[in-house]
């Protein structure tokens, strides 16, 4: 666990700051580890869940079996799944547990978020498997402090950008709502 030092609470501050300013959550922060392009899609409200069939299937599957517990009731800006308050660990559910820097990235913010919004740094924050049924801890160390200020900077610029950024295709493009707009297909006969 990262212990609060004069450097690490400068990244804190400018990673807090930023998400602040711009009323960040954690699929901000998902889709800036993913892809620039399906970053600015998203700030610009030209993707979501509701475009692709996919995504709201499984958005229904999780509603339907998962649904959020009343520990997040009345969370303002923050939408984890699940929040223990007593033993300070925010949750955020998977359909699958795998190594895909976007959803440990979303993880990672909730984490940062409460140890930011309420100044106590033992907060822990829990990626939950829900088909291996397994609960894996995020390790918010000062790497990964620096990293989601990083992604702040990022999607602070993005938002600031009148255009997107020219799309390349990379490994999610088959599964992202928004490779349509990068004249994606999925196919992988894009090139």
């Amino acid at each position: 666990m990262s212990d609060k030092t004069p450097e690490n609470a400068k990244t804190a501050s400018i990673f807090w700051d930023i998400c602040e300013r711009w009323g960040l959550g954690g699929l901000h922060f998902q889709h800036a580890a993913l892809c620039p392009t399906r970053l600015w899609l998203y700030q610009n409200k030209m993707i979501s869940a509701e475009m692709d069939t996919r995504v709201r299937k499984g958005l229904a599957l999780h509603q339907t079996h998962h649904r959020k517990d009343k520990s997040v009731l009345g969370l303002i800006g923050l939408a984890p799944d699940a929040v223990d308050w007593v033993g300070r660990v925010v949750y955020e559910r998977k359909n699958r547990l795998t190594d895909d820097p976007g959803s440990w990235a979303q993880v990672e913010f909730y984490g940062w978020a409460f140890r930011c919004s309420t100044g106590d740094w033992e907060w822990q924050a829990k990626k939950v498997g829900i088909k291996e049924r397994k609960i894996i801890p995020a390790i918010l160390d000062d790497n990964s402090l620096q990293r989601m200020a990083d992604l702040a900077l990022k999607i602070e610029q993005s938002a600031t950008t009148s255009y997107p950024p020219k799309p390349t295709i990379k490994k999610i493009c088959g599964t992202c709502s928004g490779r349509f707009f990068c004249g994606f297909d999925g196919t992988g006969d894009e090139e």
